[in-house]
């Protein structure tokens, strides 16, 4: 790792410049028997010449993972943290059964199943809409038996029922 402050820290950011990375780090997830292994990224951060971040520039040069029944291995960078620009490139392959268990996922439980994601991204958030505007993707999100019980504030225990059995012989 290396890294350099310049300028003056009461007016405004400094100019930051830093390399980063960690290498083969294992991640035993609460609540379960599953792993995350050999997670690695190395990458950089500048603020930029101005003093807002408008300069800025993060790049996650490689990241990588071994997860339960799948793998994460990718690249992504964003500009200008004032209007960030995103340029992603990400696979991602994982049971993601029993996830429910680590993350709050809100009234989502009893999740089983499988996830591949594809994120092959660039554009940009825009502050005003609240909303990523995308000036190319050719990202996927695919399913895998996923199956999932959520807790519908109002809904009588037959609808429920319905519900959950649907979802369990469904495809």
């Amino acid at each position: 790792m290396k890294s350099s402050i310049k300028g003056p820290l009461y007016d405004g950011i400094p100019n930051i410049e830093c390399t980063f990375g960690i290498e083969d780090v294992n991640i035993q997830l609460p609540h379960t028997d599953r792993n995350i292994s050999n997670l690695s990224l190395s990458g950089y951060f500048k603020s930029g010449d101005q003093r807002d971040l408008s300069n800025a520039r993060l790049d996650i040069e490689k990241i990588s993972a071994v997860l339960p029944d799948g793998n994460l291995m990718g690249k992504l960078s964003v500009q200008n943290l004032m209007q960030p620009a995103f340029d992603i490139d990400i696979k991602l392959k994982s049971d993601i059964s029993g996830f429910d268990n680590v993350f709050d996922l809100g009234s989502i439980d009893s999740l089983y199943g499988g996830v591949e994601i594809i994120a092959d991204f660039r554009g940009y958030y825009d502050k005003d809409l609240e909303y990523f505007v995308e000036q190319e993707d050719n990202s996927s999100l695919e399913f895998n038996n996923v199956s999932f019980a959520a807790d519908v504030e109002g809904e009588n225990g037959w609808n429920r029922l319905l519900r959950l059995l649907w979802q369990r012989s469904s495809p």
